[in-house]
């Protein structure tokens, strides 16, 4: 499903949040925006499943148009394609325990409710939990834990695009590698198109296929993730520092020492151990 943006104005207030956006979100892929807080991230998002709606231009998902002339009349139709996982998921919470949330959203858009047991079951397992989470009540769960329970909320009717605003917050070390690997997973075995927002460099490299840099409502970067974190001068004037391991990679270029740029400390150490 093709979700491109056409001269995107989003005004409150006097003030323009997001100015003349124009992107195209890569299908198939792991796309991550980011930028300083205030630079607009979380209000390109919402557009999406329309939250809120452009003050100019348009933004079209698949057959959806977004656009400040006419509210969209089919809008759980949008939703249905486009799954959307908050910064605080438990702000999505409303039922008594973690199987009734997710079966809510299958009783919701009235999908495929046959066997819904066994599905509920199966969204959990995709994000790494299992049947013991079904009775336990979803106030109670840990940052990590209420974030996957929302991601398998969305995953239940099985959307084409996930929208995920903040994963990492609040989130320890570990809670990052499981959700790293989960959404790969997600990623490589059902071809999603997933759409991060975040202030977390180090997240976004290791898990980033595509990235687009936001500054002042404008997007004044975009690239594969290797040539957005390589221009570290460029990223500092917009706030934003370079993931350690790109520093390291790029100080021993500058050495001429040859190494090339790797997601994991693991490869790291064993091109370091190889060439240097």
């Amino acid at each position: 499903m093709e979700v491109k943006y056409n001269d995107v104005q989003y005004i409150v207030s006097n003030k323009k949040i997001l100015d003349d956006i124009d992107l195209r979100i890569k299908v198939g892929a792991i796309n991550v925006i980011i930028g300083s807080i205030g630079s607009g991230k979380s209000s390109l998002v919402e557009m999406l499943n329309a939250v809120i709606y452009p003050t100019k231009g348009n933004v079209k998902v698949g057959q959806f148009n977004i656009s400040s002339t006419e509210k969209i009349k089919n809008i759980n139709d949008l939703r249905f394609n486009v799954g959307y996982i908050s910064q605080f998921p438990e702000e999505q919470f409303f039922c008594e325990n973690v199987k009734k949330e997710i079966a809510f959203e299958i009783d919701f858009f009235n999908y495929r409710k046959n066997n819904i047991d066994k599905r509920i079951s199966d969204s959990l397992k995709m994000v790494g939990l299992d049947d013991s989470y079904l009775k336990r009540d979803p106030f109670s769960l840990s940052g990590g834990e209420a974030r996957r329970v929302a991601l398998a909320s969305a995953l239940v009717i099985n959307p084409e695009i996930l929208v995920i605003d903040e994963p990492t917050y609040g989130l320890d070390s570990q809670g990052k590698t499981n959700l790293i690997k989960i959404l790969r997973t997600i990623k490589r075995r059902y071809n999603k198109t997933i759409i991060i927002v975040t202030n977390d460099v180090e997240f976004a490299h290791i898990l980033a296929d595509y990235i687009f840099v936001l500054d002042n409502g404008k997007v004044v970067l975009e690239g594969d993730k290797y040539d957005i974190f390589k221009k570290g001068t460029k990223l500092k004037k917009y706030g934003i520092v370079v993931p350690k391991i790109i520093e390291f990679e790029l100080l021993a270029l500058n050495k001429k020492k040859k190494l090339g740029f790797r997601d994991e400390m693991n490869d790291l150490i064993k091109d370091i151990l190889r060439n240097i």
